[in-house]
């Protein structure tokens, strides 16, 4: 398997993509250690994965123009609507080595402004992901 740097991953959310805002993408996928534990000789701890939490973090460099981040984002806030977030490695097809993460999410937070005087605007964002993430290679 060969290594890569992150410099092309794409990024959409609700059929537009936001890849070239986007500079910092987590894709935080977490189950629950359920301890199911019982008597043994061993006297060890016995686990399984119980509900899981799936989170898709992206920071944007922030921009208010038509189809860019602010305007993408801010129905999507406001009016609580689900929508479709999905995350390639890379902007090629995907592919067994481009794999697509998606799922369907809500906006329950948004930063609009967070900036410091003679810096760039940016927002981080976190998509919570409803009934799980899907990875697709085709």
């Amino acid at each position: 398997m060969s290594k890569a740097i992150a410099s092309d991953i794409k990024v959409v959310v609700n059929g537009t993509t936001l890849s070239n805002w986007a500079f910092k993408v987590d894709l935080h996928l977490e189950k629950e250690k359920v301890d199911v534990s019982g008597f043994n000789s061993l006297g060890s701890k016995e686990f399984l994965p119980g509900q899981s939490t799936e989170e898709f973090v992206v920071s944007f460099r922030q921009d208010f123009g038509a189809s860019a981040v602010d305007q993408t984002l801010w129905p999507l806030y406001n009016t609580g609507t689900s929508f479709v977030v999905s995350v390639n490695p890379t902007s090629s097809s995907p592919s067994s080595t481009n794999p697509t993460y998606s799922g369907t999410a809500n906006l329950y937070e948004y930063h609009p402004l967070d900036a410091d005087l003679g810096n760039a605007s940016e927002t981080a964002v976190t998509f919570a992901i409803n009934g799980g993430v899907t990875r697709a290679t085709a």
